[in-house]
């Protein structure tokens, strides 16, 4: 677990056969947070887990888009107009999320769980 980012030189024998390769593992923060009401952008996401929306509260003006954990998108174009708003999440399969949001060039990850 290195706190840094790090190189290692990997010895891998194989039937006798010796090779080496340079691994290079980046350490660094990937903003994805959770927990069951996530600030940020000075606002909220919740609840967390959820089962039919999720509720944005605070967040006015930032350009929402789901993905899966494969990285496909599930949900965009949606964005947060008002100071609170709703996004029906009911017909997404049970499983966890990342929700992107995007407001002034800043953007922002937090994952959810859809029970």
């Amino acid at each position: 677990k290195p706190a840094a980012t790090t190189s290692y030189v990997v010895k891998m024998d194989l039937c006798g056969t010796v090779t080496y390769d340079t691994v290079k593992v980046n350490v660094g923060h990937v903003g994805v947070n959770d927990g069951s009401m996530t600030q940020l952008l000075n606002g909220s996401i919740y609840p967390n887990p959820a089962s039919a929306s999720l509720t944005f509260e605070g967040l006015n003006g930032c350009g929402v888009t789901i993905h899966n954990m494969m990285g496909q998108v599930v949900r965009d174009g949606f964005l947060c107009r008002t100071y609170k708003e709703n996004i029906d999440i009911a017909g997404l399969p049970k499983g966890v999320y990342v929700v992107q949001l995007v407001r002034d060039g800043e953007r922002k990850c937090v994952r959810v769980v859809k029970e």
